[in-house]
């Protein structure tokens, strides 16, 4: 069988560019459901339903890899782990921020997730369908070390790339950064490279 034309092959994102992927399992669904309901708001009155498809945000580092903080620790995983990624390809970036939110990033790699907090804020989600109780599942997020939007965020600031809007972009508090504060981000700025899938 020939191979497929070139107009075909995905081109790889750069190095520093970030993406939103829909996340998998009981965590990523229970942060998509935080994201539905926190993000109500007068522009979103029922929750940016398009915004919380996004459960999980990595950092394109070259190569064909990836970081991402995934429980217990940042990792460097290859960037094939996650093919329903919609990357922020259209974010206006120097090579020198590129080099510098990379090297940021490569920082935490092996960075350790508090393991007692990581699990009481597990048992916080847990809780949230019953108790709503989104600020403290919000301070609890905040204790359990870096998740995956804090990769992000983290390269971000290195990057010295102006974050006031995404901290407001779809949760509305400016303490907890969340996928789909991302992913609202990068809709609002025509950066990401896909359409949101419906869910």
């Amino acid at each position: 069988m020939a191979d497929a034309p070139l107009s075909f092959v995905p081109t790889l994102p750069l190095p520093g560019t970030w993406g939103v992927t829909h996340g998998s399992g009981f965590l990523g669904d229970m942060i998509r459901y935080v994201e539905q309901a926190e993000s109500k708001s007068a522009r979103f009155p029922e929750g940016d339903h398009e915004a919380a498809w996004a459960g999980h945000v990595v950092v394109c580092i070259g190569g064909g890899q990836i970081i991402q903080a995934q429980w217990p620790k940042v990792i460097i995983s290859p960037i094939r782990v996650h093919p329903d990624a919609i990357w922020a390809t259209g974010q206006p970036l120097t090579s020198e921020q590129r080099t510098e939110g990379t090297a940021a990033v490569m920082a935490l790699a092996g960075t350790q997730y508090d393991a007692l907090a990581y699990a009481y804020f597990l048992a916080k989600l847990a809780e949230i369908p019953m108790t709503k109780d989104f600020a403290a599942l919000e301070r609890e997020a905040a204790k359990a070390g870096p998740i995956c939007s804090g990769v992000m965020v983290r390269e971000q600031e290195a990057m010295g790339v102006d974050i006031g809007p995404l901290r407001t972009a779809a949760i509305q508090s400016p303490d907890f950064i969340s996928p789909a504060d991302c992913l609202r981000w990068g809709l609002d700025h025509g950066w990401m490279h896909k359409q949101v899938p419906s869910w």
